[in-house]
C-alpha cells in the first residue's frame, strides 16, 4: 500500500516538470504585473515576476528529480531515502525563498527583496567565475585555450546583459 502510494505521488510529480518549464504568464492585472511595473528597468519587464519564479521552477525541477529518483529505487527494491529528503528539502527551501520574496503587501519592500535575491545570486555567480577562472589559467592541456576563449565569451555576455 506504501509503496503504491508513493509510486503515485512520484507520477504526480513529474506533470511539474511541463509547468516548470513553462509556467503561466502573468496576469495583466496581478500583482505581479503591478511590480514588473514598479521597476521599469529597460530591457527587463519582467524583473520581479521573473527573480521570484526562479526558485519555484528549481523547485519543481528538485520534485522531479526527486520521484525520479523514488521511481527508479523502487525498480531496485530500494527507497533511497536520504535522496529523496536531499531533494524535497531543495525543493522547499526554493518554494520558501518564493514566498519570502512575494508575501510582502508592500511593492516597494518586493522590489528590495527582489533586488537583493539577485545581488545575491550575482555575489555566488561571481565566486564561481572567479574559481573557473583561476581552474582554466593553471590548465595546460590542449584544450584549455579554447575553454578559456569560452568562458570570456561568457563573461562578456554577462557583462553586457
Amino acid at each position: 500500500m506504501y509503496i503504491a502510494f508513493v509510486g503515485e505521488r512520484a507520477a504526480q510529480a513529474h506533470a511539474f516538470m511541463d509547468w516548470g518549464l513553462r509556467p503561466n504568464p502573468i496576469h495583466p492585472l496581478s500583482r505581479f504585473a503591478h511590480d514588473n511595473a514598479a521597476v521599469g528597468l529597460e530591457g527587463e519587464p519582467s524583473l520581479l515576476s521573473s527573480t521570484a519564479l526562479y526558485p519555484t521552477m528549481n523547485a519543481s525541477e528538485h520534485l522531479v528529480a526527486a520521484a525520479g529518483v523514488i521511481s527508479l529505487a523502487l525498480t531496485k527494491g530500494q527507497t533511497r531515502t536520504s535522496a529523496v529528503a536531499a531533494l524535497c528539502r531543495i525543493a522547499m527551501e526554493s518554494s520558501a525563498k518564493t514566498i519570502w520574496l512575494i508575501q510582502e503587501s508592500d511593492t516597494a519592500e518586493r522590489v528590495r527583496r527582489c533586488y537583493g535575491f539577485i545581488k545575491a545570486e550575482q555575489g555566488w555567480q561571481d565566486k564561481f567565475d572567479q574559481i573557473e577562472y583561476e581552474a582554466l589559467s593553471a590548465r595546460t592541456d590542449p584544450l584549455a585555450d579554447d575553454q578559456r576563449i569560452e568562458f570570456e565569451q561568457h563573461r562578456e555576455r554577462l557583462a553586457k546583459g
